[in-house]
């Protein structure tokens, strides 16, 4: 499941800066999750953090459309909060 959170921020947030018309290079995107072992566990990731580094010539403007057309098209995400887990992202753009 986190794998597949990685995979979807990776290919959605380059196919969603390419559509805006800017350079997007992930550099490194990290995950944690908390994992609920309980017998009567509802949510088995109560919540995950992804932490995505990368390179970009965007204004902080850009930067910050970019964040908000990934949450309304980023599947992995939306099915995972659906499901119960709260997905917390921090991103850091690099020279």
């Amino acid at each position: 499941m986190i794998s597949a959170l990685i995979g979807c921020t990776n290919t959605v947030t380059i196919r969603i800066a390419k559509h805006m018309k800017f350079d997007f290079e992930l550099v490194r995107i990290d995950a944690e999750g908390i994992f609920g072992l309980a017998e009567d566990i509802e949510v088995l990731f109560p919540e995950i953090a992804l932490m995505t580094t990368a390179k970009a010539d965007a204004l902080q403007k850009q930067l910050w459309e970019m964040q908000q057309k990934l949450s309304i098209f980023y599947c992995g995400s939306r099915i995972s909060q659906a499901a119960g887990t709260k997905v917390k992202e921090k991103w850091n753009i690099v020279d």
